[in-house]
């Protein structure tokens, strides 16, 4: 039976994110995707749905969701999480990039690969640069979308090097051709023949 949960402050998840662990791990996933669900919607109402402590309390509920093998579900979580966080925090941020990993993960396992790409193709885009965000992650969407991989963004707040232009070289000076002299007419009489 599920608890009900208090209206929790954004630092409060943090111990309920740990109880819901704690359920799973005791083999509990139905009991710790409802606490988890709940006390979601509740800090949602009251932190928003783009704090930063929502966003990864429901990272945790969508990995619940798809260890219990509901695609759906997690896909349904991650997409709001990341559409919501993305107003706020930017297509750089290493938590919305963790996000976009999963849904390119589950868009692939769903058969997605419109989906899938557009999701590595960010991570390949945004996750260089980002500060704290799993490098590995990086190499596994570069390594799925194989050639086609996007240049990785600047970082904001670093110049940004282009390479060097090709140096302009003048054309060779122009020398007309000498100029030969006109033939001269020819001044044979014509004669007619009877």
């Amino acid at each position: 039976m599920v608890q009900d949960v208090a209206v929790p402050s954004s630092t409060s998840l943090s111990s309920i994110r740990a109880d819901a662990i704690a359920r799973r791990d005791r083999g509990d996933l139905n009991s710790a995707r409802a606490l988890l669900e709940r006390a979601l919607e509740a800090a949602t109402m009251t932190s928003g749905e783009d704090h930063p402590e929502v966003l990864i309390t429901a990272h945790l509920l969508a990995k619940l969701h798809r260890q219990a093998g509901d695609l759906s579900g997690a896909r349904r979580v991650l997409e709001n999480a990341l559409y919501a966080g993305s107003h706020r925090h930017g297509d750089d941020h290493p938590m919305l990039l963790s996000i976009s990993f999963d849904l390119a993960e589950i868009a692939d396992e769903l058969g997605n690969r419109h989906e899938a790409r557009k999701h590595y193709t960010r991570i390949a885009r945004f996750g260089p640069g980002a500060p704290g965000f799993d490098q590995q992650q990086v190499q596994a969407a570069r390594a799925w979308l194989g050639p086609s991989a996007p240049a990785a963004a600047p970082i904001q707040g670093q110049p940004v090097t282009l390479p060097a232009p090709e140096p302009i070289i003048a054309p060779p000076p122009f020398t007309p051709a000498p100029v030969s002299p006109a033939p001269e007419p020819v001044t044979e009489p014509i004669v007619a023949t009877p």
